[in-house]
């Protein structure tokens, strides 16, 4: 009952800010036409590289994102606010980073190849001897392999320094988004292979790593906010569910992001309170009667 009343005194608070949702607060409104422009370069389709730009020699397909930069950082010369300016570039950044590091891991992939591998993992993963032959197909669903010096010079353009802690960025940037959700992954994932995080590559785990790099107020509680939910809706251990919620209460500013977290959790702590657990008791030494635990705790009432 006094989660229920903190629940929906968190929710009339909430409603009270005009109904903002966590969503409302992020847009992609910097640079609106980067997709449009990108595609005269290189060939994409909903936002992602074509199979055919994956077949673009490494000189040529530097070269076209230098060509697209340019012509966006001459749109971007137009902008009077230096501040807006500043994030309108960082914006271009973070979008051509995206589509160079997509473009370095899927270099040489071929549409029918990645087709036949993608039926064989459907239907023939688990047949006998099938893992090795996917680990083979794996390999041939490339046409082509990068060379040692055009790797090189990839990773170059992609190891530059960068800041994990821009929150009016994060605010108005889906490429810096996108990018900081992969930079988060890997340090998770490098913690895991490094033995300093051994099998925590989950939700919860996320949260430590979230907790360990961002200082932005901002993203921190917008990234604890969304791993905590993923945590109560999808973690079997209730010691971690119950943990992430009392830390993520124990931080939180935002009445919505609190109001939601409490609802989901409130959800949560209704459904295995009414999980009907089995009770045995021996009738005649013989037989066994069945009994639920909530028919028992009315006979004691």
């Amino acid at each position: 009952m006094k989660i229920k009343l903190i629940n929906i005194l968190l929710m009339l608070l909430a409603l009270s800010g005009f109904a903002q949702t966590p969503e409302s607060e992020l847009s992609d409104s910097l640079v609106e036409n980067k997709q449009v422009v990108l595609n005269k370069y290189i060939p994409i389709v909903n936002g992602d590289l074509k199979y055919s730009a994956y077949q673009i020699p490494v000189d040529i397909f530097v070269r076209k994102i230098n060509d697209f930069k340019a012509v966006m950082n001459a749109q971007i010369d137009s902008e009077k606010r230096q501040s807006l300016k500043n994030l309108k570039r960082e914006d271009v950044e973070f979008y051509t980073y995206n589509i160079l590091r997509n473009y370095r891991v899927n270099y040489g992939r071929d549409s029918l190849r990645n087709e036949k591998y993608l039926n064989y993992y459907k239907d023939s993963l688990n047949t006998p001897g099938g893992n090795e032959r996917f680990k083979s197909l794996c390999r041939l669903i490339f046409s082509k392999v990068m060379t040692f010096d055009e790797g090189k010079r990839l990773d170059s353009l992609l190891s530059k320094s960068t800041d994990h802690n821009q929150g009016a960025l994060f605010k108005m940037s889906a490429s810096y988004r996108k990018w900081l959700s992969d930079y988060l992954h890997g340090v998770q994932l490098k913690k895991c292979l490094t033995g300093k995080n051994v099998g925590d590559y989950s939700n919860l785990g996320m949260l430590k790593v979230i907790s360990a790099e961002i200082s932005d107020p901002f993203i921190r509680e917008y990234q604890l906010y969304i791993y905590t939910r993923h945590v109560i809706m999808d973690a079997k251990n209730s010691k971690a569910i119950d943990s992430a919620y009392n830390d993520f209460m124990g931080v939180a500013t935002k009445l919505m992001y609190k109001a939601d977290i409490q609802n989901i959790y409130s959800n949560y702590i209704d459904m295995i309170s009414h999980t009907l657990a089995p009770e045995f008791s021996y009738t005649d030494g013989r037989q066994v009667s069945l009994k639920l635990r909530q028919e028992l705790d009315q006979l004691l009432k």
